[in-house]
């Protein structure tokens, strides 16, 4: 996600990939809470710390990207 952010260089094309990512990783969540993902590791299926880390690093891509200058 985070290189398709950089190479994103208009704020309509950040936002899609950004909506896409969150989207991604809202499903995975699921998919662990609900026991469809055992390849997710070995944490209990409801730990929801790993979409708690993956929050907070999609939230610092977001807000280092810069539109690119022509």
């Amino acid at each position: 996600m985070k290189h398709d952010l950089c190479a994103a260089r208009t704020p309509r094309r950040a936002e899609r990939v950004v909506t896409q990512a969150g989207d991604r990783l809202w499903r995975r969540a699921v998919d662990r809470a609900q026991g469809r993902r055992s390849d997710l590791g070995t944490l209990d299926r409801f730990d929801d710390r790993p979409l708690y880390w993956a929050r907070l690093q999609l939230s610092s891509a977001i807000r280092q990207w810069t539109p690119a200058t022509r």
